[in-house]
């Protein structure tokens, strides 16, 4: 409950920033925008993202939005011991056209790369001393997962001004891409096999290894610095 008062906290103060901020007509070739994923926590990863894009052109920006992952909304096999931790990252680099002729829409493409670090702990069952499948004893334990996960994608949208001095504004975007995940276990107990193998699957059933087509779509609020 934290997470998301902390979320509408920081969207609350954008806006109230926006609403109080002098009215003033910004470069159209340059600017530094902070960006937010208002839904982030509800991803398979959940977290929160605080990114940033530039623009140094009017028709070129740069994005950044690393999505720190402490939260899983949804429920999963074994999804007992722990909230997973780690980063994603997503970036790209975006050729933005002519806005509208209402100058309050403005479309890009994009190509994006992402990549993805998470741990989590989960609990499984050892055997010990094991020899033709008979093992001496077993035991319950906590061991550490590790899940990688590297991408990349083209993806189209477009931006909408939300306020009339240009400093807050709605991202939607969606495209297809594809991905590569692994898995690997990390703080087994000594001497321990697992008396049942884990499933190298993600939240789909997909095996690991393989190249995985995606297709994705989400918006963004972001924030007019200077």
């Amino acid at each position: 409950m934290m997470k998301v008062h902390a979320l509408f906290f920081l969207i609350a103060v954008l806006y109230a920033t926006t609403c109080f901020s002098q009215r003033r007509s910004f470069s159209a070739e340059q600017g530094l925008y902070l960006r937010t994923n208002p839904f982030s926590f509800l991803e398979i990863d959940g977290g929160m993202m605080i990114g940033a894009r530039y623009q140094w052109h009017k028709n070129f920006s740069a994005t950044l939005d690393p999505t720190f992952i402490f939260f899983n909304p949804y429920h999963e096999p074994m999804d007992d011991a722990s909230n997973p931790l780690g980063i994603k990252i997503r970036a790209d680099i975006r050729y933005q056209f002519k806005k509208s002729s209402s100058g309050s829409i403005a479309y890009f493409v994009a190509p994006e790369f992402h990549y993805k670090y998470r741990t989590k702990d989960r609990q499984a069952t050892f055997g010990f001393n094991c020899v033709g499948g008979n093992c001496a004893y077993f035991m319950e334990a906590i061991y550490s997962e590790v899940k990688t996960e590297i991408g990349a994608s083209l993806k189209t949208g477009f931006d909408v001004a939300m306020s009339n001095n240009e400093r807050l504004a709605l991202e939607v975007y969606g495209g297809l891409g594809l991905k590569i995940f692994r898995y690997k276990e990390e703080s087994v107990p000594p001497g321990g096999n697992f008396l049942s193998e884990p499933s190298h699957q993600d939240f789909f059933g997909t095996s690991e290894g393989a190249a995985t087509p995606i297709l994705f779509g989400s918006l963004k609020l972001s924030y007019r610095l200077w």
